[in-house]
Parts: C-alpha cells; structure tokens; sequence
C-alpha cells in the first residue's frame, strides 16, 4: 500500500495538488515570440546565404568570362602572326611577342626583357605597317619589356611541334611491323631519325 490509510492517502494526494501548479499562459506566450524570433533570424540567414550565393556566382561568371575573352584574343594574335605578310624581322618581333591588348585603334605587345635585341625601330616600324595592312586601317603599335607568363606564338609553334615529334616516334613504336623486326631481328628504333611531318589541310 502507498499509504498506511485511507485518511494519509487523501492528505498526500492534496499535498501533491498543492505542491505541482500548471504553467502560466504568459510562458506559453513567451515561448511563442521566442519561436517568431527564430524564425525571423532564420529566414533572415537563408536570404543572407542566397544573397551571398548568387553575388559569387556572378563573380564566377564575370571571371569566366574575362578568361574566355583573354583567351579568344590570344588566339587572334597567333592567327594574325600566321597570316601576316612582313620581313623576316618584324616577324621575328611579333612571333616572340605575347599580345597584351587589342582593340580597333591600338595594339600592345609584351616582349620578354632577354629578347629586347629583336625591338630594332626598324622592326617595330615594319611591323606595325604589315599590321595596318593586314586589318585594313591604322593601328598604333606599342611594345614593352617586361617578364612574360603567358607563350608566344614561336614557344607555341615550338611546343606543337614537339608534341608531334613524341607523337611520331610513339606511333613508330607502336607500329606491328617495326615491332616483329624488333623481337626477330634486334631491330632498335632511334627517335632523332624519325621526322614529323605537320598534317596538311585538305
């Protein structure tokens, strides 16, 4: 038994009615404008982190789209040394040259400071002309020294055709008939008399 009798039960039953009181409703209210406030911040935090998403992706967009325009105009400048009708000096200037801007009125180059022997006022003059002839109108030609990062139309030229030279000798080795004369005969293949040829256009 809980109680030894009927009369102690009923008073412990009143004692514990006493001692234990509901909750005020003013809590309830409280709790309530705790939970709006909450909420608030959380909603305020979401729009913040969305704000801050789309503010890097317009940056990221921005900085694509710098490097995709860097990067068509360096391809025009390697097409227009291609392409340009000029004496073997001034040609020489703009193979070792990396464009650095270009527009309809001007171009600027950047020549590395170990190749400033090719800047001869005789070379830029023949270059600029073999410019203005190859767009058509007057363009100003301007070149600066400094340490280059980027490749010149010549390093360039230069890094295909050693591609296609490793490209050759790969395909030399992997060839049937070179590699039966190899296992029969002892056959060895020597990578400086193998030549790449540069594939022609049809």
């Amino acid at each position: 038994p809980l109680a030894p009798d009927a009369k102690c039960g009923f008073e412990m039953i009143l004692l514990r009615m006493l001692a234990f009181v509901p909750r005020k409703p003013a809590l309830k209210a409280q709790t309530g404008e705790s939970a709006a406030i909450s909420n608030v911040q959380v909603e305020s935090m979401s729009s913040a982190s969305a704000s801050s998403k789309t503010s890097d992706s317009e940056i990221a967009t921005a900085n694509e789209q710098a490097v995709q325009n860097q990067a068509s105009d360096k391809g025009q400048w390697f097409s227009m040394v291609e392409k340009l009708d000029a004496a073997a000096t001034a040609k020489q200037l703009a193979e070792n040259s990396i464009l650095k801007h270009l527009d309809d009125t001007s171009i600027s180059l950047l020549l590395n400071d170990q190749l400033k022997q090719l800047q001869t006022k005789n070379a830029v003059n023949r270059l600029e002309q073999a410019m203005q002839d190859y767009v058509g109108k007057p363009v100003k030609l301007t070149i600066e020294l400094g340490s280059t990062q980027g490749k010149s139309p010549a390093e360039i030229k230069h890094q295909e055709a050693v591609n296609r030279q490793k490209a050759a000798v790969e395909s030399v080795k992997q060839d049937e008939i070179v590699q039966e004369m190899q296992s029969v005969l002892g056959a060895q293949v020597v990578p400086e008399y193998i030549e790449a040829t540069k594939r022609q256009d049809s």
